[in-house]
This record gives structure tokens, sequence and C-alpha cells, in this order.
């Protein structure tokens, strides 16, 4: 099994890829720092649904290369790819600036000898487009965070928006190239596409039997800092529910983003029961709430049902672990800055404010000073 053989040291470079949004493609690999490194149904309400909102687009991306890009094989050319999405409501948090993101399929309908000079994608991707009134943002594969490509001024509903944006990149192979795309996005809401609005479909206790806490006057922000709000997101457990975060109010929480082939990850996991017992016998109630992502490689796709289960089992952990969905590795690395890697955990205190932070996992003597310094403050 996977989880029992500790890999100590899991490392990538950036990959020499670069995505038509102008901004590097990532190999998939995030490196550690030092020691970073059956579903029960449950009781179910008609959840609340509410119109979508659609989005069309195009965009032509145009390559220009300098002379010593073009002796190293590179040429100029342009390619197209048209864009059909659909709103989703549960995953603010890849795109807090948005006032609607939505998900779908790009599908190249010309260039693709142009595009194979700078990415290994296919011609039919995954893309999420989202926007507000003054800014376009996009992102590829799914469940990573949207960037701003450009400013715009949104059109009304049915009109087309234009967008464009331009960006340089120097090339390993030598030389440098210029990318630059030109198109636009129209957007409507359809009553004939109903979306469900996240946390309306639960009734009763969870499964697993986490607590059901939300205060209801918590204020929702997607920056992490020291003394902020932890913010809320519904994503799933190992029982196969939607947990709201913020229902596990009133105790400290160690929130561990965490990957299932990151040894020192597992060594966070298979001691945490023991610290957890360790600080009850102080009459301090910990609770740890793992976000799990599909491994080191790709951190931001969601682990199976049987990842999660497996962790679980191996680790006799009693806290909800949760598949992340790009929540917790799309906001922490601003706040780590530099030292982002695996595990990366969050101490957060009763009244669900961010009390610190760190990278890494050799013991769990620095959480344990944290919550105690805390406690007495």
């Amino acid at each position: 099994m996977l989880f029992l053989s500790l890999l100590i040291a899991c490392s990538g470079d950036k990959a020499d890829d670069v995505q038509d949004s102008g901004t590097p493609v990532d190999s998939g690999s995030v490196t550690d720092s030092g020691d970073t490194n059956p579903v029960d149904t449950q009781d179910t309400a008609p959840p609340e649904t509410q119109d979508a909102i659609l989005v069309s687009g195009h965009a032509t991306w145009t390559l220009q290369f300098d002379t010593d890009a073009e002796a190293n094989g590179f040429f100029d050319c342009t390619y197209t790819r048209t864009f059909e999405g659909i709103q989703y409501l549960d995953q603010d948090y890849l795109c807090p600036e948005c006032t609607a993101q939505t998900g779908g399929t790009a599908t190249m309908t010309d260039g693709a000898d142009c595009f194979e000079q700078i990415s290994t994608a296919g011609p039919v991707r995954y893309e999420a487009w989202g926007f507000s009134d003054t800014g376009f943002y996009r992102s590829s594969p799914e469940n990573r965070a949207l960037g701003e490509l450009t400013e715009i001024t949104l059109a009304a509903e049915g009109s087309e928006t234009p967008i464009d944006w331009t960006s340089d990149y120097d090339i390993t192979a030598g030389g440098t190239m210029n990318i630059a795309a030109l198109g636009g996005f129209t957007w409507t809401q359809s009553a004939a596409t109903q979306i469900e609005k996240p946390g309306t479909g639960h009734n009763g206790p969870y499964t697993c039997g986490w607590p059901q806490n939300d205060p209801g006057t918590l204020e929702l922000d997607y920056v992490l800092a020291d003394g902020s709000t932890f913010p809320n997101a519904y994503l799933r457990d190992q029982c196969g529910e939607q947990v709201s975060i913020w229902d596990l109010y009133g105790r400290y929480l160690v929130i561990d983003n965490t990957q299932p082939d990151c040894g020192p990850c597992q060594n966070m996991a298979n001691t945490s029961e023991d610290f957890i017992s360790e600080m009850a016998t102080q009459g301090i109630e910990v609770m740890m709430v793992s976000l799990m992502g599909k491994g080191l490689s790709e951190p931001w796709v969601e682990p199976t049902d049987q990842t999660m289960n497996e962790w679980v089992e191996a680790f006799g952990l009693k806290g909800p672990v949760l598949a992340d969905r790009g929540f917790g590795f799309g906001l922490m690395p601003p706040y780590f800055e530099d030292d982002y890697g695996f595990p990366a955990w969050m101490v957060v205190g009763p009244d669900m404010r961010i009390v610190t932070g760190n990278v890494g996992f050799s013991s769990w003597d620095a959480v344990k000073s944290i919550i105690e310094t805390h406690a007495t403050e």
C-alpha cells in the first residue's frame, strides 16, 4: 500500500512548457522542504438551486519568436480555441474576485502544430473562465486558482466582451517569445440550467459524527493571515458527505494540507491521535482536519474515496479527512510565501481565527507549544 512506504524526499522542476494563459506550466511536482515532505448514506433535503450562468468564448493566440529562438527551430504562428462553460458555486476560493466562475471545455479549432511548440496539452481540455465587472480570469486544469489575465469592461448579458493580453518569455533552448491573445466571451443566465447552492442538501447529523457548530456570524475572507477567520468550504469527507469547515467551530483545529505519498505527511498523520489525546489530558480539545490531494505530482486533484479511507485506516484517524479540491493548495501558498511544501499546516483557534502556521513536520512539539501559549493568553 502506498501509505506504508515513506517517501522522505519528493521534488520536481518547472516544466519548459508555457500555458497560453501567459503563465509557466508546472510539471506537477511539489518540493518538500527538509522534513516538509464503504460510504454511509446521509439524510438529504432537496438542495436549493439557482439559474446558472453560461459562458461561450473564443481566443486566438499569436506566437512571435526572436531570431535566436527561430535558430532553435521555433516559428511564428497562431492557434485558436473555443470555450463552452457552466457556472459552479462551490469553489469561490479559486477566484474570490470573480462575479462568476465557469468550468467547461476548450477546443482547438486551428493551429495545433503551432500550439505544440509550447505545450504537450491536447486539442481538447478542461478550462475555467471567470469574470467580474472589470477583470477576466482563467485557469487549467481543474481545481487550480484562476489568475487575472486582463482588465475588461463587462458587456451586458448576451453581448460579447472583448478580451486581449500579452506576455514575454525566455525560452530554455535560447531566445525569447511573445505570446498575445485576442478574443471575446459572452455570458447568459439560463433558467433551464439549474445549479445547486453549496451546503443546502444536508439534513441531520453528519454520518461521520462531526460537530455542527457554525455560529453563523463569521465573515468570509479568502486571504489567510494570522488573526483572520479561516475561510469556509464544503469538501467531501471519508463518509462521502460535503462538510462545512465552519461547523467545526469551538475547538482548536490543526488544518493539515497533506498528500498520500508524502513521507512527513504520513509521519504527522501517524502520530496525530497520540498528540490529540495528550492535549485532551490538559483539558484542551484539538481536532486534526486533513485537506488531502491526489498526491505530490497532482496536489490539486481530488483523491478517491478509497485513498481517503485507506489513509484513515492506516493511521487510525478520528478527525475529518477532506478532499482538498484546490482549497488548501490554492489558499495556503501565499501565506507561506516561498516556503510552501507538504505538509503545510495551520493552527486555528476555537473562534475559527488563524493562530499561525508552518511547513514541514518532525514532531508535534511546535504545535503543542503554539496551542498551549494561545490557550493561556
